[in-house]
Order: structure tokens, then sequence, then C-alpha cells
């Protein structure tokens, strides 16, 4: 019959475009091997990276090494610098233990004797105590170039007395000036640049 023959037609071509056991079988398969591929790859990169990221963390460790290495032979370079510059300090310093240098003393046209000037100043100050015998190595005016803007440069003397220089400054200490050929006149022991430089940093921090 017709109508018989096309539904077992019909039927025929359901069976045939059903899903078989087997189908599904060889679809699974082929998922879980796509799966075990992209994972598989998936695990290689993350090898990968955490190699690198390893990779990093050693070279930052030995960075952070060298840096506190270096941090610390730098901090031992400080130390050493500063001893030896206070050593360079001390050293200049007892080389001028017997100078005084005086400020404000006018200077005169054409040559003038330092010497005869501080010797006169000297003996001012410590009069009328007994005066000791003033003598000089050497007396002379600081080499700065002169300028009348400036005022007159400092003259700087060196006694052959230690106690001799002493006694003088001890006298100088009762004011801050004195009066000497008609001006005022300041006296101050003659210190290595490196105490001046650290005296101005000690009196600007006390002026805040």
């Amino acid at each position: 019959m017709p109508a018989l023959d096309r539904i077992e037609g019909t039927l025929r071509d359901l069976r045939a475009s059903m899903v078989t056991k087997a189908d599904l079988q060889a679809i699974t398969t082929t998922i879980q091997d796509t799966l075990r591929t992209e994972v598989a790859g998936i695990r290689t990169e993350l090898t990968a990276q955490a190699g690198r990221i390893t990779a990093m963390e050693e070279a930052n460790a030995a960075l952070a090494a060298h840096v506190a290495a270096t941090d610390t032979a730098v901090a031992r370079q400080g130390e050493m610098l500063f001893s030896m510059r206070r050593q360079l300090e001390d050293v200049d310093n007892r080389g001028r233990r017997c100078k005084i240098r005086v400020r404000g003393v006018p200077e005169t046209e054409g040559r003038e004797n330092a010497e005869e000037i501080l010797t006169e100043l000297f003996r001012s100050l410590l009069q009328p105590s007994p005066l000791p015998e003033i003598e000089f190595e050497r007396a002379h005016r600081t080499l700065r170039p002169q300028a009348a803007e400036d005022g007159p440069r400092d003259l700087i003397c060196c006694l052959h007395s230690f106690p001799v220089k002493n006694t003088i400054m001890a006298k100088a200490r009762e004011r801050q000036t004195w009066p000497f050929r008609g001006v005022q006149v300041s006296l101050y022991n003659d210190l290595s640049p490196i105490t001046l430089e650290a005296r101005g940093v000690f009196a600007r921090l006390q002026q805040h």
C-alpha cells in the first residue's frame, strides 16, 4: 500500500538520521581529545610563565642584594670620608693653633708692616697687664683681592708662642670689638674652612 510504503520510508530515514551510541562515543572522544590538547597547551604556557616569573623573582632578589650591598658600601665610605674630613680638620686647626685673625684694621696706601700694626694692637689690648714678648713667624693680609665695598682685608698672624696667643685671645674675648686707630676691630682664632662651615650650619639651625 502506498501509504504504508511512505511510512516505512519515513521510518527508515529517521533511523538513518538518528545519532547512534557509536556516534556519541566518537563525538565524546573528539571533544576529550580537543580538551586534552587545549589543557596541555595551557599547562605548557603556565609552566613557561611560572619559569619566567621565577627567573624575574630571582633577578629581583639578586638586584635587591646588590643594592643592599651597595648601600652598605656607600654608607661605609661616607663614614670613612667623614672620619677623614674630621682628621683633616683637626690637622688643619692644629696647624693654625698659634694664628690670630684680626678684622677691621684699615688698609694703608703703599706697603704696610703687618707685624708693627699687630704688635701695636696686641699691646693696646693687654695694657696695663705685664706685656709678654710678642714674636711673629709671619703676618700678612688675607690673599683675596682688595675691594673697597668688602671692607679691609683681614690681618692674619702666626705667633711663635702659643701661651702668648692664648693670653691675647683671652683678653680679646672680653669684648666683641676693640678700639684701634679710630676704628673698631675684632679678633678671632684662625680656624679651618671646615670648622667655619660647620659652625655656620649650626648657627643657621639654631635660628629655626
